[in-house]
């Protein structure tokens, strides 16, 4: 890709066509190209854990046009008005306002901030936020305001487009608690983070379960939250005892049955230990209720009953265990397990970013790896071993 971008620039697709004096019909043609190039050599950067060296570069093609495609001819002298409405390049096209409006962002010295600005130290949670409500802001006047819900592919963009700015500010709060222990973070920035937190699964949920977008899933198969779903268990195993965890646990439920891949390759380790939280915080409920129970003889509200989808997880992960060498780094066990799957383990084991030699060679399905590019932009490596250590 790397040869592929600097190609491009050599034939001069990093220049607005207008520079060189082109036809409207020329200078569409090549921003169009130039965009798409951009999008996949970012794409391909942060798949393999990398930056995309042309994102911050100096380059000054402007987005594509917001038309059709019979608006433009090879004949036309000047450029066609854009439509105020959603085109069929709409669903293109707020991807990449979203990475041209970033490239704008600025520390007060007029320096680049990058694409990482929603981890920078040197910015505070109010300057972050107001550059989320920025983009935002822009959204809703480019593209939100004209979705309509019938229209699948409006449908499309509207979801994906709020599951993009509140993944914004998941990592914006999330910033605060990684820079921080949790025990010190305030209670109501870690209520606001586990509520961001649950939007994005929901959000997941409604494109996973929409049925007028089924036939676009292709677009987002290789998307999925990690860290929100991360930061969900980690709290449902903390708030056993609150009123939202029932609510939690029918989100936990949603999330699983609309993505069967989770089920699936657990030598992805992010999947394999995701099991083991959500395993460990209902034994957390699980005792919780029963001692309610006991107290409350005559309260049959809280019967004890493990989710249908937790003892499947917690089969597979067996089942995987079953399969797996008792030396393999890749073997998880549940809270509360020893070696041969029983006995009294009280902590679960030590979890490393998953290496290539852990991902499978077939069979790779859509939450094998996070390219969430557009919808959830965080260039670092997801981390397990943070997450085991915050409880």
């Amino acid at each position: 890709m790397g040869v592929i971008m600097r190609n491009a620039e050599r034939c001069g697709l990093h220049r607005d066509g207008t520079v060189f004096g082109l036809s409207p019909y020329e200078t569409e043609k090549r921003r169009r190209v130039w965009w798409q190039l951009m999008h996949l050599d970012i794409a391909l950067a942060v798949r393999s854990g990398s930056m995309s060296l042309t994102l911050n570069a100096r380059w000054d093609t402007k987005l594509p046009l917001n038309i059709e495609d019979e608006d433009i001819t090879p004949d036309m002298r000047h450029s066609p008005l854009e439509r105020e409405r959603l085109t069929s390049m709409s669903h293109c096209l707020w991807t990449l306002w979203v990475v041209q409006e970033q490239r704008s962002f600025r520390h007060a010295d007029g320096t680049y901030l990058g694409f990482s600005w929603a981890a920078e130290k040197s910015l505070s949670r109010a300057e972050k936020t107001a550059l989320v409500d920025r983009l935002e802001a822009g959204l809703n006047k480019r593209y939100f305001q004209y979705c309509d819900p019938i229209r699948p592919l409006d449908v499309l963009i509207q979801i994906r487009g709020r599951s993009f700015i509140c993944g914004m500010r998941r990592l914006v709060l999330q910033t605060l608690v990684q820079n921080s222990k949790l025990s010190e973070v305030p209670a109501s920035d870690r209520e606001e983070l586990l509520d961001i937190c649950m939007q994005a699964l929901e959000y997941d949920g409604a494109l996973q379960n929409t049925p007028s977008i089924a036939h676009f899933r292709v677009l987002f198969r290789d998307y999925f939250q990690w860290n929100a779903l991360a930061f969900v268990l980690v709290e449902a195993r903390r708030l056993f005892d609150k009123p939202i965890t029932a609510r939690i646990w029918t989100l936990l439920e949603t999330v699983y049955k609309s993505n069967r891949g989770l089920y699936e390759h657990l030598g992805d380790r992010r999947k394999s230990h995701a099991i083991e939280l959500a395993s460990a915080a209902w034994r957390a409920r699980e005792i919780y209720l029963t001692q309610h129970s006991q107290h409350n003889q005559h309260d049959t509200a809280h019967v004890v009953r493990k989710p249908a989808f937790l003892m499947e997880l917690e089969a597979k992960l067996h089942q995987f265990n079953g399969g797996t060498g008792s030396d393999a780094p890749n073997k998880r066990r549940l809270e509360g397990e020893d070696s041969t799957g029983s006995g009294s383990a009280k902590r679960l084991q030590p979890h490393n970013t998953m290496s290539a030699e852990d991902v499978p060679s077939h069979g790779l399905d859509f939450n094998q790896y996070d390219l969430g590019i557009v919808d959830d932009i965080d260039f670092d490596a997801f981390d397990w071993a943070f997450w085991n250590t915050v409880q």
